[in-house]
């Protein structure tokens, strides 16, 4: 680096002191502005005499080369002004056979300034103060004056050095400055291999500190199926919905990876008094998702003890447990049937809300009329007939329910619960088995070679449920409990099973009584050979 910097140094002061010989300054100190005014109009001077040449050549061409009377037309409804761009586009001058270019007067208003500055700065000093126009060949004489110079320019070295001025260039040059910096260079070398062993002892030192917590979280996760530390990636505790889980890790959004986990993963946006934000994905492995929604605010503490206020934005559904599985299908059933029911509610609400406002409105057109006291029989037969089959086939299941034995009651009971409870908890019992940790931390940016499972029991472990304290009881008074309606409620339900067990009686009796009657009519030879 000392020696790149004082060689761009040298670089960039021989190129500067190149600029004072008289063959590149010819006009001294007056060359630099002279040269940028010949480049600032060198392209249009060039098309000027380029156009007075083609005159030359052919005189009918002379109309075209200084611009047909509708290029005027077109730019004279606008408002111009002397430096319009469609004016610039025009000749310099007006175009002729050998004419030459005038500097003063009646040059185009938009190149006006351009050209004063090259009468003063370059055609002046060259030609003298009186010169107002110049000739081709004196232009090629005066571009080819200022080569020299442009050529240096073009030589320029491409360095940052320039920034600090050529005198404070020469003044560095000629001081001790890199001699002092190679000295402390050399210095620094005699100290390598001190530098070199400290260098060693601290990255020992590193691996003593970092290599058993790389290992234990990265390798074999020691760490995380460890029951008396966290996992570098777990962020902390969530507590929210009666349950506290210790499976939370920090990430930047979520992730399409995260559903291949098995896992039952809430995002939540985690928020400080302070304005500190981040968002973490939680794992729930135990209790129910019943309660776990979009917008359910809980509290969160990371490692440090710091609180954080949570809320959930996103879930990635998936089993929690084989308990809450059993009583899916059932919750499932229950929660069409309250959302039929609503739509329905709803769907008639409307309806009789529309039939409502068209009756009122037939009603003030035509007047009050006497209220119908005809009956729909074809309406009444068809509630009548549905009534009946439903009636009937609930019978018939019933009675042959009641005509089983007692002892295969409980049985068929059973079978039923296992019919409607079985097949969830299977699904349930697989995607448990295949929960892993490995795709939610691949999707945060890990690489993990292994599944990482997380078993059911392990599962229970990470997610605790809350309990009462020691020698707390639950009270189930309620000071509150409408007394009338739990009696009117026990009252229809012991009715209800009064009724039931009475129809079961009565079948059962009437079961038996066929089957008496049926031995009486076989004959007594036929019984006893039976």
């Amino acid at each position: 680096m000392i020696d790149r910097f004082f060689g761009e140094l040298f670089a960039y002061v021989t190129w500067i002191e190149l600029s004072s010989t008289k063959e590149i300054a010819v006009l001294g100190e007056a060359t630099e502005a002279a040269c940028n005014a010949i480049r600032a109009v060198r392209p249009k001077v060039e098309d000027f005499f380029t156009r007075c040449q083609l005159a030359a050549f052919d005189a009918r061409s002379v109309d075209a080369l200084n611009r047909s009377e509708a290029d005027y037309v077109a730019i004279a409804s606008k408002e111009l002004a002397a430096s319009a761009e469609a004016v610039r586009g025009f000749p310099l001058a007006h175009v002729g056979a050998r004419r030459p270019l005038p500097l003063l007067e009646g040059v185009n208003p938009a190149w006006a300034a351009e050209l004063a500055a090259l009468r003063d700065k370059a055609v002046a000093p060259v030609f003298g103060p009186g010169k107002d126009s110049l000739t081709a060949a004196e232009w090629a004489a005066l571009t080819a004056k200022v080569a020299a110079y442009e050529t240096w320019l073009g030589t320029k070295p491409a360095s940052a050095v320039e920034r600090i001025g050529v005198s404070r260039a020469k003044e560095i040059l000629v001081g001790k400055g890199r001699a002092a910096l190679l000295e402390l260079v050399a210095r620094d070398r005699a100290l390598e291999p001190e530098f070199r062993a400290l260098s060693e002892v601290e990255r020992l030192s590193r691996y003593y500190r970092d290599l058993r917590t790389l290992l234990c979280n990265f390798v074999n996760f020691a760490d995380f199926y460890s029951r008396d530390r966290y996992a570098a990636f777990q962020a902390g505790t969530l507590f929210l919905d009666s349950r506290s889980t210790e499976l939370c890790l920090r990430v930047d959004g979520a992730s399409p990876l995260a559903a291949m986990s098995k896992a039952y993963i809430a995002y939540c946006s985690c928020s400080r008094a302070n304005g500190a934000t981040m968002t973490i994905a939680a794992c729930f492995t135990q209790g129910s998702g019943d309660y776990l929604f979009v917008g359910r605010n809980g509290v969160f503490y990371d490692r440090q003890g710091v609180l954080w206020y949570a809320t959930i934005t996103s879930i990635v559904d998936n089993p929690i447990s084989i308990r809450a599985a059993f009583w899916s299908p059932y919750k499932k059933f229950i929660r069409m049937i309250e959302e039929q029911v609503a739509k329905r509610a709803a769907a008639a609400d409307a309806g009789t809300g529309g039939k409502l406002a068209s009756a009122a409105d037939k009603a003030a057109a035509d007047g009050p009329k006497p209220p119908s006291t005809r009956f729909d029989l074809a309406v009444i037969t068809g509630i009548g007939v549905a009534i009946g089959s439903i009636g009937t086939f609930l019978a018939t299941v019933f009675a042959k329910f009641v005509e089983l034995p007692g002892w295969q009651l409980p049985l068929i009971v059973v079978g039923l619960i296992l019919v409607v409870s079985l097949p969830s908890m299977f699904i349930a019992a697989l995607k448990l088995r295949q929960r892993t940790l490995g795709p939610i931390l691949e999707g945060n940016g890990w690489a993990i070679n292994g599944r990482v499972k997380i078993t059911i029991p392990f599962g229970a472990a990470l997610t605790h449920l809350a309990t009462l304290p020691p020698g707390a009881r639950r009270s189930e008074e309620d000071p509150y409990r409408d007394n009338e309606a739990a009696l009117g409620r026990s009252a229809a339900l012991l009715l209800a099973l009064l009724i039931l067990a009475a129809l079961a009686v009565w079948i059962r009796l009437d079961h038996n009584q066929r089957v008496h009657y049926f031995w009486e009519s076989v004959p007594v030879g036929v019984v006893g050979r039976a």
